[in-house]
């Protein structure tokens, strides 16, 4: 078993994601060139209104594999950050969607009325550095970013069935709560049906969980052991409201939207799955999302 370090906050990780849009943007402006052309200067006796002279260039040699990394760097800040403010003030977006025109004006590079979004490309590089301060600035200010923190540690189904004795789990330092969603209660429910191994520790886990709801209410939390307690969620993920590329109806899918949402909730605390199942360690990191090990870090 290695020594698992204990994940950083969910602020953490979006303040580190704007730190990586900077310095992809930076690298494609590197590569990016302006050029001047007034239409309005042509002798063509017409007044062009809304044309602006600041126009992008050709791409220098080897931009293209910047415009690529801008967009996909950009569009995963994004995606978790609006999910974060629709959960928390929706009525603050406004520093996000400015951010999001200027930059995708960058990594499109279109040629059409409004040109280039500045004079020079060290204009356009202030431009890109002040509005994504204050895309920090906004995640600094949501309510959720004001929370109580603490530790979450939401395991999936596979994850208690190899390990039932939650007793004997050992999460990196400090209280963590394991906490129960629905998608993994629905999935033990039906694996208790099972004959053999599989469907013996189902029952254990869940016989478990009932022993430990005798404690106090599960909604709030309950000791399990040491400085580890337990809380259920009864309601699932609103996948109408999630990142655009999980699925209704699959399990990995549902279970990481309901991490997702936890994650707004508090946008201080650390949470982080509990799986052995490497195509769920997969889809997490693509949402920037922690997780532990069952195997060899608990």
């Amino acid at each position: 078993m290695t020594s698992a370090v204990t994940p950083p906050t969910t602020l953490q990780l979006l303040r580190g994601q704007v730190e990586e849009v900077r310095e992809v943007f930076d690298q494609l402006l590197d590569h990016t060139q302006l050029r001047y052309d007034d239409i309005n200067a042509r002798s063509s006796g017409a007044y062009v209104v809304g044309w602006s002279p600041h126009r992008w260039a050709p791409p220098m040699e080897g931009a293209q594999r910047y415009f690529g990394e801008a967009r996909q760097t950009w569009q995963s800040l994004h995606d978790l950050a609006a999910q974060a403010v629709r959960r928390s003030a929706p009525e603050r977006i406004a520093p996000l969607d400015s951010a999001d025109e200027l930059l995708r004006r960058i990594f499109e590079q279109d040629d059409g009325w409004h040109g280039a979004p500045g004079k020079s490309v060290d204009e356009i590089r202030a431009r890109v550095d002040r509005c994504l301060h204050e895309v920090v600035e906004l995640l600094e200010g949501l309510p959720a970013a004001h929370g109580e923190g603490g530790q979450l540690l939401v395991p999936d189904t596979n994850a208690l069935v190899f390990k039932p004795d939650l007793e004997s789990w050992r999460p990196p330092e400090g209280a963590w709560t394991v906490v129960l969603v629905p998608q993994v209660l629905r999935e033990l429910d039906a694996l208790k049906m099972r004959r053999g191994d599989v469907g013996e520790k189902a029952v254990s886990v869940i016989r478990r969980v009932k022993e430990y709801a005798r404690r106090g209410d599960t909604f709030k939390g309950v000791p399990v052991a040491g400085s580890l307690s337990l809380r259920e969620i009864a309601i699932d993920a609103d996948m109408t409201d999630t990142l655009p590329w999980l699925r209704v109806g699959h399990g990995d899918d549902e279970l990481l939207a309901s991490v997702l949402e936890l994650r707004c909730q508090d946008l201080n605390a650390v949470v982080a799955l509990a799986t052995r199942d490497r195509n769920l360690q997969n889809k997490a990191r693509l949402a920037r999302c922690a997780y532990l090990d069952v195997e060899d870090e608990l």
